[in-house]
């Protein structure tokens, strides 16, 4: 009993001890100012972090968007990739190259376009029909989509009228789906109904035919391998196949301003009035040599050359199914002698990687 109370007593004596002042002086809120310094940041400190902040994010977000950019490529060379071994494919199988465009005259039959007269595609009122974007389609897994549309030479196989749409007639509107594989993800349209790969027809410095008479803006090509009406097999190459462009990509007729969503990977060329290979272009101009997109003036860039919304230069696909890129730079001569495949000119070093 003494010693529970012993304790007790010495617990309430200790329990009843006021801390000593200084102790209280220690923790007391007008003195922890003091001793741990300022609670906040002054402005300039502020201001030195935002800098700090502005300059990491200046250094890192080029590096982020060259990365994506890089990726972007990357895809799109795939996608061309995939692209030219369905045209490779269907090359093996028929013995010939598809047809960049088919053309019909008006009695239904493929138009001549092997004459001598310039003025062919001009002649007559004709319609597109199968382009070789159609015809890949069973050699890019879309199978399906190939046997849904109407292919027959005829009225109702048009896919492309006077107006540049599918006509209602056809009945393949619907089949306008979106084909990731033939838009480059790189462009700054994001429709992926528009196709930005096209037929390298041939090139040169001046066109094999051209509509409208006397302006010469809408090109017709014929020394490719894509061109209207073309039926060219290997034999037909004599520069060589690792020495003729088979591809290349477009950023004009894909994004064409005044007619908008209906230019899609569906359309053909026409000839008659207003005549215009589509699907196809030309190797007339350098890479990326037109930098305006004003008005209706796209559908004659489209037919002359090719670019891309890459940074300086755009891929193209050689006949032997390597994939090159092209610098805005590239000698155009060259390019002229690379988009022909019988002019005999070999030019090694311009597909030296």
């Amino acid at each position: 009993m003494f010693l529970l109370a012993s304790s007790h007593r010495a617990s309430s004596r200790f329990m009843g001890l006021r801390s000593p002042k200084w102790v209280s002086d220690c923790f007391h809120p007008s003195r922890l100012d003091e001793r741990t310094g300022r609670r906040g940041f002054t402005l300039v400190e502020l201001m030195v972090i935002i800098a700090i902040i502005s300059l990491l994010a200046a250094l890192l977000i080029p590096t982020l968007q060259t990365t994506r950019e890089a990726a972007r490529r990357t895809q799109c060379a795939n996608n061309l990739k995939q692209v030219t071994m369905a045209i490779l494919n269907i090359t093996e199988a028929s013995r010939a190259f598809p047809s960049g465009t088919t053309l019909l005259n008006v009695t239904g039959t493929l138009l001549d376009v092997t004459t001598a007269n310039a003025t062919w595609c001009r002649a007559g009122t004709t319609d597109g029909y199968t382009p070789w974007t159609v015809i890949i389609l069973p050699f890019l897994e879309q199978q399906d989509l190939f046997d849904g549309l109407t292919l027959d030479m005829s009225l109702a196989g048009r896919f492309m009228d006077d107006t540049f749409v599918v006509p209602p007639s056809n009945g393949d509107a619907q089949n306008i789906v979106p084909l990731s594989v033939l838009h480059c993800p790189s462009s700054r349209y994001t429709s992926a109904v528009r196709n930005n790969y096209f037929g390298v027809q041939g090139g040169g410095v001046a066109a094999c035919t051209n509509n409208p008479p006397g302006t010469g803006t809408q090109r017709f090509f014929m020394n490719g391998v894509l061109h209207a009406n073309s039926r060219v097999g290997f034999a037909s190459l004599r520069d060589g196949a690792s020495h003729v462009l088979m591809v290349g990509e477009t950023r004009w007729c894909s994004h064409q301003t005044a007619l908008g969503e209906q230019f899609n990977w569906l359309l053909s060329g026409k000839s008659g009035a207003d005549a215009i290979p589509i699907q196809v272009a030309g190797m007339e101009q350098a890479i990326n040599a037109q930098v305006s997109e004003a008005g209706s003036r796209l559908l004659n860039w489209a037919t002359r050359g090719f670019g891309s919304d890459h940074v300086r230069g755009c891929f193209f696909s050689v006949c032997d199914g390597s994939i090159r890129f092209f610098a805005d730079s590239a000698d155009l001569p060259t390019l002229q002698l690379l988009a022909g495949r019988n002019d005999g000119g070999l030019i090694q070093s311009a597909l030296t990687p």
